[in-house]
């Protein structure tokens, strides 16, 4: 018992020193602590703020290029992942819809931001902390996995074009969705479209169980005669 306490708290010590060393974390410490002595990116000498910029306007393309090149879809995660998204959609649109009734006087603009950010796609951040804890746990590919690193790339390369579409098609329907009752509708289409394949399955699953039983239990019987 002593060695698995011992082993578990040298798991944590190293995963937490492996996302303190993620660049994402080290700059987001950095950005704070030039922020906490009143510096901002002005602050700073020019060639400074022009390769600031440069690395800014190129995160982006190269995330997207990162993630198309590693992306391999699967026949069965497709489904699964479409699912997905409209089920984290339509609940995101209820979340809206309870904000929106919930504070009162609202200006449309702020109603129209409440409920365009919860569609926000997936961030790239969890991957980087998903692939620092694959990596401790070593390569041996006998030893199960706690993430599975090409689904979740999949669910980021379908999620962006998902949400900017979901995100254009409100701010396009001008006030529509200031009302809370169009987040609610539109929330509940959504999780019924998202839960549809999973049901059919399901069903289909628990058919094929009841048929198997039937014949086994037929058996039994007349040898128990």
């Amino acid at each position: 018992q002593k060695d698995q306490k011992v082993s578990s708290k040298e798991k944590i010590k190293s995963l937490l020193l492996s996302l303190i060393k993620e660049p994402i974390n080290m700059v987001l410490v950095v950005g704070l602590l030039f922020l906490s002595f009143g510096l901002t990116l002005t602050s700073l000498p020019e060639f400074i703020q022009q390769s600031v910029k440069w690395m800014s306007n190129l995160m982006t393309p190269m995330i997207l290029l990162f993630i198309g090149l590693a992306v391999k879809v699967r026949k069965g995660d497709f489904n699964k992942i479409i699912c997905m998204l409209f089920l984290r959609s339509g609940y995101a649109f209820l979340l809206s819809a309870a904000a929106i009734s919930v504070i009162p006087n609202l200006p449309p603009l702020a109603i129209l931001v409440m409920v365009c950010f919860p569609q926000s796609s997936t961030s790239f951040w969890p991957f980087a902390h998903m692939a620092a804890v694959q990596e401790l746990e070593g390569k041996n590919p006998e030893k199960p996995r706690t993430f599975n690193l090409e689904l979740a790339l999949t669910v980021l390369a379908f999620s962006l074009p998902f949400s900017t579409i979901t995100i254009m098609s409100v701010c396009s329907a001008g006030e529509l969705f200031v009302s809370p009752m169009s987040s609610l509708v539109t929330g509940i289409i959504l999780i019924l479209l998202g839960s549809f394949s999973p049901a059919i399955k399901f069903f289909q699953k628990k058919k094929e169980t009841e048929e198997k039983v039937v014949p086994i239990s037929a058996e039994v019987a007349p040898q128990a005669k």
